[in-house]
């Protein structure tokens, strides 16, 4: 969906809004309740490295706005308060499983990374979204059977 703007008129400033992920949840309960209750730094960038953060979705700001004002409308935009977000205007959707921004959960503005907290927003010192996930390495079962039973 295209915006026209008057003549003069500033494009809107996007917010990235990226999720930690539901297997955070499930596969690392005590990692994700320290980014829930207690998001920084640290417990961000523990859940990235992991490769726990996706892209939720791309928020349409009006520009000329402080970052904090910002982020409360692209919070505000990201909840299900009327009907389900996703159908908000200057929403763009990207993940497949919508659900309502909370806390630990990571938006970027003007290329500066935020983390929603339990009030407002907490300043990150960096973020990267797109940190692999450890990988263990692969053997097949030739392999396990070569070293025999473990005792």
């Amino acid at each position: 969906m295209t915006q026209e703007y008057a003549v003069g008129a500033t494009e809107p400033r996007k917010v990235e809004i990226f999720y930690h992920s539901r297997r955070a949840a499930e596969f690392y309960p005590i990692l994700m309740s320290q980014v829930a209750t207690f998001p920084n730094q640290d417990s961000v960038r523990n859940l990235t490295k992991l490769g726990l953060y996706e892209k939720a979705a791309v928020v349409e700001v009006p520009s000329g706005l402080e970052a904090n004002e910002a982020l409360e409308i692209a919070y505000t935009k990201t909840q299900n308060i009327d009907d389900a977000w996703t159908k908000n205007e200057g929403v763009t959707v990207v993940t497949d499983f919508p659900r309502s921004s909370m806390s630990g959960d990571v938006f970027v503005i003007d290329g500066k990374p935020f983390t929603v907290a339990m009030f407002g927003f907490t300043a990150l010192d960096s973020f990267d979204p797109v940190a692999e996930a450890p990988q263990k390495p692969v053997r097949s079962r030739v392999e396990l059977d070569d070293e025999g039973p473990s005792l």
